[in-house]
């Protein structure tokens, strides 16, 4: 191979693939410094530090002319699940699995990628090649249920749960169609009925203002029936591997050298337990009756 990677402490490698494992760094709203561990968290900023080196190791044949590299570049490929929380194996929940969008059309909305370009050198560094931090995205497997309770039901206004979630999208019971026998509401409880598919970038946190609010817009539509909630369950992904190609261009044939390696971030729950305390404090309680239908709760027609 007529370049090759060098070892460094934030780029391990090995042979022709690489892994990053940044230093600690500030970790974004939970406003602290990660101390120890080898991979960054959900929404710490990468740390600038981080260094990519190639090294020209050949020449060009017939004649012999020495090799030189005279660029570097980082680009996304896509991620993968790598480690489950133990409660989800113990408690019984439905495994979390890698999606489509998790490769074709991935896109973290607060990574930019590195890229350096050189006169012709032996040694060439790419540093800080991963800008930003990154986000809940792909951590796709949380699930929302609420509850919709009128004063007074009628034909049309009938006691319910919705159910929104990334992989069943975003689903509808009425509470006299829940099963006698059903002790806890789960996803499971809305199984084969009519749903509306939701797309990853539907509930992609890409605003940084809603991170520890209420994290996107689509909730939007329904704050005004959310009468109580049933279940905020959090994403029981624990590790993400993210995956790239390191390009390397240099003077001798074949021009271009490429490197595949990842990055392994850990879940970090904190913007979710902010989220949660953000849409407990914004259910409504029973939903008035319509005009001329008395209300039906102790008290209220008095």
């Amino acid at each position: 191979m007529p370049v090759s990677l060098v070892p460094t402490p934030s780029c391990l490698v090995t042979g022709a693939t690489f892994s990053l494992v940044p230093a600690p760094n500030y970790v974004n709203y939970v406003e602290e410094t990660r101390l120890t561990g080898p991979m960054p968290w959900l929404y710490e900023v990468i740390n600038p530090s981080t260094l990519i080196t190639a090294v020209a190791t050949g020449g060009c044949p017939d004649p012999v002319l020495p090799e030189f590299i005279t660029g570097i570049s980082i680009d996304k490929v896509g991620c993968s699940i790598l480690k489950i929380a133990d409660v989800a194996y113990e408690q019984g929940y439905t495994i979390p699995q890698n999606l489509p969008s998790m490769t074709a059309g991935f896109n973290e909305p607060f990574v930019n990628y590195g890229k350096i370009v050189s006169g012709p050198v032996k040694t060439l560094s790419l540093a800080n090649p991963l800008i930003g931090y990154y986000s809940e995205k792909y951590f796709h497997d949380s699930e929302w249920i609420f509850g919709t309770f009128y004063e007074t039901e009628t034909e049309i206004l009938k006691n319910n749960y919705t159910s929104v979630d990334l992989i069943n999208g975003y689903r509808k019971i009425n509470l006299e169609d829940v099963p006698p026998e059903t002790d806890q509401l789960t996803s499971k409880t809305f199984k084969g009925i009519k749903f509306s598919q939701l797309d990853v970038n539907q509930l992609a946190i890409t605003d940084p203002s809603y991170v520890i609010t209420k994290g996107n817009d689509f909730f939007d539509q329904f704050e005004p029936e959310i009468s109580l909630w049933v279940r905020m369950k959090p994403s029981l992904i624990e590790v993400m591997r993210y995956t790239y190609i390191v390009t390397v261009t240099h003077t001798c044939p074949p021009f271009v050298t490429r490197f595949n390696g990842f990055m392994d971030v850990e879940n970090n729950w904190t913007p979710t337990a902010n989220r949660i305390g953000y849409w407990l404090d914004r259910a409504v309680g029973f939903l008035p009756p319509p005009p001329g239908v008395k209300s039906n709760l102790p008290g209220v027609n008095d």
